[in-house]
């Protein structure tokens, strides 16, 4: 046990070493930990903010891996939020194209890692080495090294993190969906009262409340909020911004539930 190093130290160390520095994306060997405050520096390759594996040493061989019989795994965080002096991700619209340029065959995304060639009229896939057309809206002439010379301009050709603005075709019946909705439904009976239960959890929405989230640049957040609570019967409330103020609805028949109001749930 003497010999195992101790985390907290292990920490520091690595805070130490970073402090006052940018992290790479291209530099070899492991990142820094996830505790370590430093900047990560977006050149090709996904920080580690988004993705993180589990370990950076990969078996060279089949036979490694079987002995090792470990899995690679990856911890995935899409909407992670971004460290101090990071640049935003980029947000790429292709809606021209009728959606993000992906692979024939595959449907990988468009990235840095694919390879264009015929002039640039075409790219091969970087994980299933087929052919795709580029149309001609997307089409660049390749420099003197075989790369496209638009590069440095593009995101998705030298990120490893961005976003696509998608289209309707990747939306259920074809149609952009709503903003998402909280429904809080709370427990008023005498019982919850008595506990403290019921002050405790409407000061905590009051704190959620606060803190939706929302694009940035807006004030406001798009989520819709409603609200039901319940005893022997079901309350709800009609939040219509003309109301004075809010409306409560009680439905004293538990047998047969139905909302009864078409708005001002939100």
């Amino acid at each position: 046990p003497d010999l195992m190093p101790n985390p907290l130290d292990v920490q520091k160390v690595d805070q130490v070493q970073y402090e006052g520095k940018h992290w790479v994306t291209t530099t070899p060997g492991v990142p820094p930990l996830v505790s370590t405050n430093a900047p990560l520096l977006d050149m090709g390759n996904c920080t580690p903010r988004f993705i993180r594996s589990a370990f950076y040493t990969i078996p060279a061989t089949k036979e490694l891996a079987n002995q090792m019989s470990m899995p690679i795994s990856f911890a995935v965080q899409p909407c992670a939020r971004l460290g101090p002096g990071e640049a935003a991700l980029a947000t790429i619209d292709m809606s021209v194209l009728g959606g993000p340029l992906r692979c024939r065959r595959c449907k990988a995304y468009i990235n840095p890692n694919v390879k264009f060639v015929d002039g640039g009229r075409k790219f091969i896939c970087n994980l299933c080495n087929v052919d795709t057309e580029v149309p001609p809206e997307y089409f660049c002439n390749l420099d003197h090294t075989g790369r496209r010379a638009d590069t440095a301009e593009r995101p998705e050709l030298s990120r490893g993190s961005y976003e696509f603005l998608t289209t309707t075709d990747y939306c259920k019946g074809s149609s952009f969906p709503q903003s998402a909705a909280y429904i809080f439904v709370i427990d008023v009976t005498y019982a919850s009262f008595q506990s403290g239960m019921v002050q405790t959890l409407t000061s905590n929405i009051a704190a959620v409340l606060n803190n939706l989230p929302k694009e940035e640049g807006q004030d406001k957040s798009p989520i819709r909020v409603g609200f039901i609570t319940y005893n022997a019967q079901l309350h709800f409330y009609n939040l219509n911004p003309n109301l004075a103020q809010p409306a409560m609805l009680v439905q004293p028949d538990m047998s047969e539930v139905f909302v009864p109001m078409t708005e001002g749930s939100w």
